[in-house]
């Protein structure tokens, strides 16, 4: 999931006192055998795409246009025509 949103250099580390920090959450029930916690970092290099470029995409193209219609730039029909 990390690699599909751009990120490279991932690293995962398991916290040595996860076990022990887990099993009080719910005492007696074993959660700790199966649940753990872990210190994730990454990096994500600039202008490397992602799944989440889209989003951003349109975000941009949309103050583009609010700016321009803000401008008086463009007409009412014209904005949504060149869309």
């Amino acid at each position: 999931m990390l690699v599909a949103a751009g990120f490279a250099e991932i690293k995962i580390q398991i916290k040595e006192n996860a076990a022990d920090i887990i099993k009080d959450w719910m005492p007696g029930s074993g959660a700790e055998e199966y649940i753990t916690s872990a210190y994730v970092t990454a990096t994500k290099p600039k202008g490397r795409p992602g799944i989440r470029d889209d989003v951003h995409r349109a975000v941009a193209v949309a103050e583009v246009v609010a700016a321009t219609e803000l401008a008086g730039g463009a007409s009412g029909g014209d904005a949504e025509a060149g869309c």
